[in-house]
């Protein structure tokens, strides 16, 4: 097995393996001086296809972070009945987008019918293609590069919109300065800098409340929005449904929540050092499942329900799936019920991760037929 190329600070400015004069310093995302734009330097850090976290397939998934499908089948058990209902209601099939080591996609296989219509998976990176259709052999699933232009059925994205390369803003004087990346000269590694925002993406800060304190630092992810819009724009009937740990726009931008909601996950341990042993670690902000909404409506779609992933897989029936393993043995039903516990949890991953679903000529979802939080949105 060859070893994988590691990120050399230097290189990826130099114009040599990573991008040639996008480094270098000329104009566009990065201006002069070798100033690299954040989402550029995630873009290698994170996906590039030798050397990125998740493009070269460095990522150990239930070692780095664990998605909600590893800590309990119970997951993909509840889920798999709201597909139901939005299937029956819409004709069609499943589309993930990515799927990371496909177990999400085995485990909805397993437990239902879901490929009657047909099963894909939209994935970027060839290095965790080829490891789902490894995972996924024997099973009926399909490999996509692209959205469809016109579908039906569910489109599900677990995890996704807080790995989308997202960018860094800093309010200083009053006014907002963007954060990029820059080569410490001392030792060679890399460090931040800020400068002016571009005039061309004002537009991008139109949302900032306005009397957020001096040195608030927080996250934007045009990106992620670009692609909550496409997937809208793409559906002719179904639902879209993300699953992300975020906030509505009110909690998002909290006057107390100054230093923005970037961390990094490696081995099962959390830092917020992102420039620390680059292409080693995921790297990650919270959602705005506001902005998302909004980008939705703008691709034509409508909200349909936004609630904690407690709610949302209580009303998706998951104690009756836990209760149904009561006969099953006592260090099974255990073994489900801690499983089931992290889902639900407020101190786990109950209220901290959240599901939202946009869609069109749908019916309304059982999974948040009790507690939705759509006006927090």
């Amino acid at each position: 097995m060859s070893k994988k190329k590691q990120i050399n600070p230097p290189s990826i400015f130099d114009g040599e393996g990573w991008g040639g004069d996008i480094f270098a310093g000329g104009g566009g995302d990065c201006g002069g001086g070798g100033w690299l734009r954040f989402d550029r330097y995630l873009d290698i850090v994170q996906h590039d296809a030798e050397c990125g976290f998740y493009g070269s397939g460095r990522v150990c998934f239930g070692g780095d972070f664990a998605t909600a499908a590893a800590v309990s089948p119970l997951f993909a058990g509840a889920l798999s009945g709201q597909l139901a209902q939005i299937l029956h209601s819409s004709g069609g099939g499943v589309l993930e987008i990515g799927a990371g080591d496909g177990l999400l996609a085995r485990q909805l296989l397993s437990v239902s019918d879901c490929a009657r219509g047909g099963y894909a998976i939209l994935e970027s990176s060839p290095a965790l293609r080829e490891l789902q259709k490894k995972n996924l052999a024997g099973l009926p699933v399909q490999w996509r590069d692209d959205l469809p232009r016109a579908f039906c059925g569910v489109v599900i994205a677990n995890e996704v919109l807080d790995c989308i390369p997202f960018r860094l803003l800093r309010k200083r004087g009053g006014e907002w300065l963007e954060r990029g990346v820059v080569l410490q000269n001392n030792d060679g590694g890399f460090a931040f800098a800020e400068r002016p925002l571009a005039k061309s993406d004002k537009r991008l800060i139109a949302e900032l409340p306005p009397d957020l304190p001096e040195g608030y630092a927080t996250e934007i992810c045009p990106r992620a929005e670009d692609m909550v819009r496409a997937v809208a724009a793409s559906l002719s009937c179904g639902a879209a449904l993300f699953l992300d740990y975020g906030f509505g726009a009110g909690e998002y931008y909290h006057p107390q929540r100054t230093g923005g909601t970037m961390m990094c996950h490696r081995g099962g341990l959390s830092d917020s050092d992102p420039l620390e042993s680059p292409g080693e670690k995921d790297i990650t902000a919270h959602v705005n499942f506001s902005a998302m909404a909004k980008a939705a409506e703008s691709g034509g779609a409508k909200l349909l329900g936004y609630a904690t992933q407690a709610q949302f897989l209580i009303n998706c029936g998951i104690t009756d799936l836990l209760a149904s393993h009561l006969e099953g043995g006592a260090a099974e039903y255990a073994r489900l019920a801690a499983g089931a516990n992290k889902l639900l949890s407020p101190a786990e991953m109950g209220e901290f991760f959240k599901v939202a679903a946009f869609g069109k000529n749908a019916p309304p979802l059982s999974g948040f037929r009790a507690g939705g939080k759509s006006r927090l949105l």
